[in-house]
């Protein structure tokens, strides 16, 4: 079952949906799974918002634009 988490990204205050398997949250949330073991089909922006909430137009802002750097 796919689940929607929205986050508040901690620097502009805008909210981010993202879609993930139930299976995979809980792994993650309550599992102590690291995030790219719990995700491994999102995209590292996808995870980078699990992980710190903040939206993908901030990462790019502080990490840049290449998807797969950080």
């Amino acid at each position: 079952m796919k689940i929607v988490i929205t986050s508040i990204c901690p620097i502009c205050g805008c909210l981010v949906d993202t879609k993930v398997d139930l299976e995979q949250y809980e792994a993650y949330a309550y599992g102590g799974v690291l995030a790219q073991d719990a995700f491994p089909t999102l995209s590292a922006t996808d995870r980078e918002t699990m992980i710190s909430g903040m939206c993908p137009e901030c990462q790019e802002e502080i990490f840049g634009s290449d998807d797969e750097d950080y």
